[in-house]
């Protein structure tokens, strides 16, 4: 008897044991099925009024150097009748002239420094031509499609280079890196595989050591990262001000690049919106310029000087085309 009430006490114990354990733990809360819930439909909500945008370092944010004030052009120069539709934009440091062209004739326009042409040189029959480039004795201009033409002023002779892009990709844009040797090319349209890209900009190398595309992108550019610096990074500004620099960004398209030599940020700008992006060479973001959109309606053009300044060029809407000089502060 004894026996079986030790035993009948042990089973007792255990099944109170198990009880406590079943029961909350103080200073816990349980998880509450319809609070859970709650919390993902939050989520859901907040996606879709586009709180889930692309992060940003606000401290890296905050250590960006803005080197120019876009607000207030140190100098401007109006040009020629024949540049009104002026498309590439370059510095030439040999001769301290400007190099251009524009976007239906096959002509390299020599401009000095006031804007005046002092030179024409005709490397290729008539066509949508964008971007421009000193590349050692030769001129390097870039077609629409994506083909590079180098001309030799000294032969003279024009050397047509076919790459892997094409209409589809609507090369917009011209850049020489002399520290590896790279043409960099900024694509308008779809990057190179994709038959369309809505939320995203892409510049791809081509690596004149090898004469081959590289065909990963040099660099992309999102839509959610400049959109997530109009929404958390710029000063205080009203709604109707913040929509329309939200709508700006999304209209994001490159139409130049160059490379900054003081920092070697790379600056991308984009006729519509009239903006220019900037990058550094590690391809983090660091800041958006928004120029004055009546002064500068169309920028297509854009390079520098050795010591910095900053050049940026729109074809003629209303007035002559211009050049517009931004003084490194």
């Amino acid at each position: 008897i004894l026996t079986m009430n030790a035993k009948a006490t042990s089973i007792f114990l255990c099944l109170l044991l198990v009880c406590i354990a079943c029961k909350e733990v103080p200073g816990k809360s349980q998880v509450d099925p319809s609070a859970s819930e709650a919390k993902e439909k939050s989520k859901d909500k907040d996606s879709k009024k586009g709180l889930k945008l692309s992060p940003l370092d606000t401290v890296k944010l905050s250590e960006v150097e803005r080197l120019y004030d876009v607000s207030v052009a140190s100098q401007e120069l109006a040009l020629e009748m024949e540049l009104k539709e002026i498309s590439g934009l370059s510095f030439d440091q040999v001769n301290n002239q400007f190099l251009a062209n524009n976007d239906e004739e096959g002509v390299i326009y020599h401009l000095d420094l006031k804007g005046n042409i002092v030179k024409k040189d005709d490397f290729e029959k008539d066509g949508d031509y964008e971007g421009i480039e000193k590349v050692g004795d030769d001129i390097v201009v870039t077609k629409s499609n994506g083909n590079l033409y180098f001309y030799n002023d000294a032969a003279p002779e024009t050397i047509k280079v076919k790459t892997d892009l094409n209409e589809k990709n609507d090369i917009e844009g011209l850049a020489y890196d002399p520290n590896h040797e790279l043409l960099l090319m900024a694509c308008k349209g779809a990057t190179l595989h994709e038959k369309k890209s809505k939320h995203e900009k892409s510049i791809y190398a081509y690596n004149l050591k090898l004469d081959v595309l590289h065909e990963e992108p040099f660099l992309t550019m999102q839509d959610a990262v400049h959109l997530s610096y109009v929404e958390y990074h710029m000063g205080d500004i009203d709604a109707e001000e913040k929509k329309s620099f939200h709508k700006r960004v999304k209209d994001f398209a490159p139409s130049g690049l160059a490379i900054n030599p003081v920092n070697r940020d790379i600056y991308v700008i984009s006729a519509r919106g009239s903006i220019a992006v900037v990058y550094d060479m590690d391809h983090h973001f660091q800041d958006i310029l928004f120029f004055d959109e009546e002064l500068i309606p169309q920028p297509e053009g854009i390079c520098f000087s050795p010591s910095g300044d900053l050049y940026v060029s729109t074809e003629g809407v209303k007035h002559d085309a211009k050049i517009f000089k931004f003084s490194k502060i």
